[in-house]
């Protein structure tokens, strides 16, 4: 039985969100890295910890688990 054509734009939507949580990570990780002040790197690890929950998130919705 084929998916319905909903389901399928679904998986491509909740993909392309785990790649932009991905690489919105990776460009904060630079933050943490190189932030001017110690503040600055305590919101990026901030940012860091809920993209990683979103990256989860959105991996179980788009494993179906």
């Amino acid at each position: 039985m084929a998916d319905p054509a909903y389901l399928t734009w679904m998986n491509d939507v909740l993909f392309a969100g785990l790649v932009l949580a991905a690489g919105l990570t990776l460009l904060v990780s630079y933050r943490v890295i190189r932030g001017p002040t110690v503040p600055d790197r305590v919101v990026a690890l901030d940012t860091i910890g809920t993209n990683v929950v979103a990256i989860a998130a959105l991996y179980a919705i788009w494993s179906n688990q």
